[in-house]
């Protein structure tokens, strides 16, 4: 029962953080991941997969892009290294608002899949 609690707590701690910075939280607006260009391999599917649920729990809407009104598509470059972890992030399409370009990469920055295949180098995504 106390882990119960315990999880709870820290699941509304979690979804409450956002909004306590000003941000609001992913879920509450509509937006997510698209890649343009069809992924090559099923590999570049996976890592497409496992960077929407990255983005799912991370991702945040800023509260000056809020706001104003602002919406648009941001587009990136990241690279991740054989170990899973995201070496980089680019912008490389704004959407035209400072605020929600800032929040992409920073959404991504720091972040991690899971190791790559053996043998695959570094690689590099456009999202």
């Amino acid at each position: 029962m106390r882990v119960l609690i315990a999880a709870a707590a820290l699941s509304a701690a979690f979804v409450l953080m956002p909004a306590a910075t000003g941000d609001a939280p992913a879920w509450s607006q509509d937006f997510s991941i698209t890649n343009p260009s069809k992924p090559v391999d099923a590999s570049h599917r996976d890592l497409i997969r496992q960077l929407q649920a990255w983005w799912d729990v991370q991702a945040y809407y800023p509260r000056r892009a809020s706001l104003h009104d602002e919406g648009g598509t941001v587009g990136v470059h990241i690279i991740i290294l054989r170990d899973g972890r995201i070496l980089s992030v680019q912008l490389i399409e704004s959407s035209d608002s400072e605020a929600l370009d800032a929040a992409a990469v920073k959404t991504f920055t720091g972040g991690y899949v899971r190791p790559l295949p053996e043998g695959a180098a570094e690689t590099g995504l456009d999202i």
